[in-house]
């Protein structure tokens, strides 16, 4: 039954059944009351208006008479279903005050909603069909029958969900950490943001892959702080390309487990070698292992974190890949003084993610559901990543792929960009947006953890078939 309240003005002329006659026709006809709905009673809805029952009574039967309600004895007044659809005109939505003129950049091709094609690879979507219903819904069970309080939630995260992911990454990353030294977050791009914030009155000089994760570019570069690329080949980041001495505050981004978009595994040497980099100019690393979970064939490689003896690491990542992007789970590892400073930033702000998504989160892992989740999709991603190598073993000279070795997506890259070709993927339904145009590297990333086994298969012919179509003299 539809809730009515019209304002009826006793200081007019117009009798009020009259002006409630006119209220009712110009909801009932600009849609805001929908054919067939039901009415409240007139002794009702007099009451509701605090005028004679007679008024509505009135006005009902006018209604009736004219064909814009029915009444169905002993059911009550309901709106006629033979209205003719007339939309009342609307005055002009109001877009804000007229100064409002923002000069905004336009969002990147990746980021927006993925469009409806038949071969979408797009990067940083898993398999959400792996999830167990079962096990996600007993752990939000288990949040739900949680007391809650009043008190303002900790602005490091519940104490149950730190612990859990403290000894979750013991034994899966080998990182050794107390949980007060872990801040919980909304995902990657929110840590990003909350350290560059931390960081803004120190104007620290900030190292970042090229080409990289166009996120950390974008919060690591505010306020004009001074950000420097670090170009990537095979082995990873180029550390010959940082200095040997800094002279102001300095911090270093990289993705060793999995560069992105490229997708190449920081080798060990590098690894020791940016380790020691750190140690001798007291710089920051914020390590994003965003993928780390899934590898192929071989051994995966130590996290930064899990080397780190000087506590120059910050380490974080997220439960996006693992499970789903709509999570919007997060989690840092710091030192204590940059935790509380973040945690400031946190508590001012009134940041912290939602504490019923954090318990269930951590009931999740706490019974093994998390560790039972991440084997099931191993074993699954494991199957795409072998469509994936075989597909593309044997394209022509001059194309490479890259990232095999772990995460959801491979790379791709090209002597040039290679625009005909990727024009042509797209009338035939691709969806291509993690693109790189970036001496040396040229090419798209291809994520693949969201096929399913046959279509991935039929995209992965149908786009080689392309390749060699278009780039026989490669």
């Amino acid at each position: 039954m539809t809730n009515l309240y019209f304002h009826l003005d006793r200081d007019l002329n117009v009798p009020l059944h009259k002006q409630l006659i006119i209220h009712l026709k110009n909801h009932i006809l600009s849609g805001d009351i929908r054919k067939s709905e039901k009415l409240p009673s007139s002794r009702s809805l007099a009451t509701d208006l605090k005028v004679s029952r007679i008024v509505t009574l009135t006005a009902y039967e006018q209604l009736i008479a004219e064909g814009y309600l029915l009444s169905k004895p002993g059911s009550g007044t309901f709106i006629s279903h033979n209205i003719p659809d007339i939309t009342l005109g609307k005055d002009k939505e109001y877009l804000g005050p007229k100064w409002f003129k923002p000069k905004t950049k336009e969002i990147p091709k990746a980021y927006y909603a993925r469009p409806n094609v038949k071969y979408d690879f797009s990067v940083g979507h898993p398999a959400s069909e792996l999830l167990s219903k079962v096990d996600w819904k007993r752990a939000w069970r288990k949040a739900i029958d949680k007391s809650f309080t009043t008190e303002r939630p900790d602005r490091s995260g519940i104490s149950f969900l730190r612990g859990e992911i403290a000894n979750y990454l013991e034994r899966t990353r080998n990182i050794k950490c107390h949980p007060d030294n872990i801040v919980i977050t909304s995902g990657a791009a929110e840590t990003l943001r909350l350290l560059s914030k931390a960081m803004i009155e120190f104007n620290p000089v900030t190292f970042c892959e090229k080409p990289g994760f166009s996120i950390a570019w974008r919060w690591l570069s505010v306020e004009n702080n001074t950000l420097n690329p670090v170009n990537i080949d095979e082995d990873g980041l180029i550390t010959s390309e940082l200095p040997h001495k800094t002279n102001r505050p300095t911090m270093l981004f990289c993705t060793p487990s999995h560069q992105f978009p490229l997708g190449f595994r920081l080798s060990l040497k590098r690894r020791n070698e940016i380790l020691e980099w750190a140690n001798h100019n007291d710089a920051l690393i914020l390590e994003d292992d965003y993928d780390s979970e899934f590898h192929y064939d071989t051994m995966a490689l130590p996290t930064l974190k899990s080397q780190d003896k000087t506590g120059q690491v910050v380490y974080f990542s997220s439960f996006s890949k693992s499970i789903s992007p709509t999570i919007k789970i997060g989690y840092l590892l710091a030192p204590e003084n940059i935790c509380t400073v973040l945690k400031n930033i946190i508590g001012i702000e009134h940041a912290e993610p939602p504490m019923l998504k954090q318990t269930a989160m951590a009931a999740f892992i706490a019974d093994g559901s998390l560790d039972k989740h991440i084997a099931r999709s191993r074993r699954h991603y494991a199957k795409l990543n072998k469509i994936v190598r075989e597909k593309l073993a044997n394209l022509p000279d001059g194309i490479k792929v890259s990232g095999l070795d772990s995460g959801i997506h491979a790379f791709l890259s090209f002597k040039e960009m290679p625009n005909r070709l990727l024009k042509s993927l797209e009338d035939k339904s691709f969806y291509l947006p993690h693109q790189t145009d970036t001496k040396p590297w040229h090419g798209y990333a291809l994520g693949y953890g969201h096929f399913e086994q046959q279509n991935l298969t039929e995209a992965l012919d149908c786009l080689v078939a392309e390749i060699n179509a278009l780039y026989p003299e490669l």
